[in-house]
């Protein structure tokens, strides 16, 4: 599901290390912020590097991605 700013949803994945947190992935290349809630990542045998990289399909070379609980993205842009 596409929510606006170019920040994407996924549902029904929980995770033991971080419940009820989001996955949010600053993609450098694209230019786009994603976000991901209760993301199992570890279902896939993976570490997280390695599901950015390879489930999710970014560019770990163009990419920082965090999680925390508070899902709100703050758009603090100042005209100068």
């Amino acid at each position: 599901m596409k929510l606006t700013h170019g920040v994407t949803k996924i549902n029904n994945m929980k995770t033991k290390q971080y419940p009820n947190q989001t996955l949010t992935v600053l993609d450098f290349g694209s230019g786009e912020i994603h976000q991901y809630h209760d993301v199992d990542y570890e279902k896939y045998q993976m570490e997280l590097d390695e599901f950015v990289g390879v489930q999710l399909g970014y560019n770990l070379n163009e990419v920082e991605y965090m999680f925390h609980t508070d899902s709100s993205i703050y758009d603090l842009t100042n005209e100068l």
